[in-house]
């Protein structure tokens, strides 16, 4: 089985209960109490069936978890959202794209557009990834074809496995 899909199983395959489990261990350590911000995040991952470490991998590597980061694409937030997708059926959450600077707007529109990148690409995390980042062009016959998304697919992944052997 090929590295990606063995990491799509392990974290799409776990259940919402386990890969939550796991990403409770490593987000509070023992004995932490869970914060309003933690309790969104758990909701978004259950509403879009994404788990918890998928969504903090794509926000370290997107903005090193900075709510306030802006890419010189115009991206913006955790999870670098595009500020045309404010008011989209995408995001309708962020009326204007400062609004994709509130975490809660952010995630939610990112875990929104992951899910439709997962539905497409049939749960495959990898290409999703790299459409995320790239756009649907990027991923063509089942690969990744332009090298920036593809070396964004590659580090999430890494950043999730290594986060879910810790």
């Amino acid at each position: 089985m090929k590295r990606a899909a063995l990491i799509t199983s392990a974290v799409l395959g776990l259940g919402s209960m386990v890969a939550d489990s796991i990403a409770t261990e490593l987000q509070l350590g023992s004995g932490a109490k869970e914060s309003r911000f933690e309790r969104e995040k758990r909701r978004i991952s259950r509403q879009f069936e994404i788990s918890i470490t998928t969504i903090e991998a794509i926000s370290f590597v997107e903005s090193t978890n900075n709510p306030r980061a802006k890419s010189s694409a115009g991206a913006l937030g955790l999870m670098q959202v595009m500020g045309n997708h404010a008011g989209s059926v995408l995001c309708p959450e962020a009326k204007k794209p400062d609004d994709l600077y509130n975490p809660a707007i952010n995630i939610k529109c990112g875990a929104r557009i992951l899910r439709g990148e997962l539905d497409r690409y049939d749960d495959d995390l990898a290409l999703a990834l790299g459409a995320y980042n790239g756009g649907p062009k990027c991923v063509r016959g089942g690969k990744i074809i332009c090298p920036a998304a593809k070396k964004y697919s590659d580090k999430v992944l890494m950043v999730l496995a290594q986060s879910l052997v810790k």
